[in-house]
């Protein structure tokens, strides 16, 4: 039997050891480490996918970081996804951020949070990572408005463009209901349940190349049903992150409870072959989305008898 006192001294031993660890880290020093308790997912032509479950314990906020590779600083976060386990959670954050380390740029970690989730289901969130140092980050963060359906741009800086990007609306029962690219301008648009009081922010992942394709489907999407599209790269064009855009002025907001790369059961089994987006429409009328995914075609991969 081990005593209080020997509980106590080996609590704080093992405390230490993690410590230490996360000292020799990108996050030197901090105990909350987006990086705990997540799954790589596997790596290719310098991209790296990793994945965060978290389970909902109550009816408050579930957070689900996930943080890039622990390789070091050269590790930057690109694009990211979410999963909410199930059509009628929301997901009201998906979006990049910083973790207190030596700069104040959004390239640590991927944030998802869901404030209206059933206890027992899973919030998963997904970073994708790039040893991109020409990564460049912006965010806006929109004024109070009049009105409960929300927009809100964002734009890259020089003749950078956004490969991908997030956005936060505050508060429980809101939830994202479009994000989107136009040119070097990222988009979002949120449904605010406090009728346009909560705090909404947009940020977009920035990058200049020439590499960059957009790939798109639109769907109808029928009353009180939910639809799952797949959108492919062509290889070796890798996924960012997700499009989705709801069409027609004075349309009930729908929500996407799943945005995530996804692998087509090749051999390497890494989520880089395209995007997958799940869409519920609580609504009593018909809607018309587009969806898509930011397709990269990272320079490592190109054959240098090609470039």
């Amino acid at each position: 039997m081990v005593s209080r006192r020997g509980s106590i001294a080996l609590v704080v031993a093992l405390t230490a050891v993690a410590f230490a660890g996360v000292a020799a880290s990108a996050f030197a020093g901090f105990a909350a480490d987006p990086r705990i308790g997540d799954m790589q997912l596997g790596e290719k032509h310098g991209v790296a996918y990793v994945k965060d479950s978290e389970t909902v314990v109550d009816s408050g906020s579930t957070l689900a970081p996930t943080g890039c590779p622990g390789k070091g600083e050269a590790w930057r976060v690109a694009g990211g996804g979410f999963s909410a386990g199930r059509s009628f959670n929301f997901i009201n954050m998906s979006r990049p951020l910083d973790h207190a380390d030596a700069d104040t740029d959004a390239d640590d970690y991927w944030e998802v949070e869901s404030n209206s989730s059933a206890v027992g289901t899973k919030i998963t969130g997904y970073a994708i990572c790039m040893k991109e140092p020409k990564l460049a980050y912006s965010s806006a963060t929109a004024p109070g408005s009049l009105s409960g359906e929300r927009t809100l741009s964002v734009e890259c800086p020089g003749k950078t463009k956004p490969i991908g990007g997030g956005a936060s609306i505050s508060n429980s029962d809101s939830f994202l209901t479009s994000l989107y690219r136009s040119g070097n301008t990222w988009n979002a648009a949120v449904h605010d349940a406090t009728g346009g009081t909560g705090n909404f922010t947009a940020d977009a992942v920035c990058l200049k190349s020439r590499r960059l394709e957009t790939v798109r489907k639109s769907r109808i999407v029928d009353p009180l049903t939910q639809v799952n599209v797949k959108i492919l790269c062509d290889a070796p064009a890798m996924p960012m992150g997700i499009l989705y855009q709801l069409h027609g002025p004075g349309l009930s907001p729908i929500p996407v409870w799943e945005s995530r790369p996804i692998d087509t059961g090749d051999r390497d089994r890494i989520p880089e072959d395209g995007w997958r987006v799940g869409i519920s429409n609580p609504s009593a009328e018909a809607q018309r989305v587009t969806v898509g995914t930011t397709c990269l075609t990272p320079p490592v991969s190109i054959p240098r008898s090609a470039r």
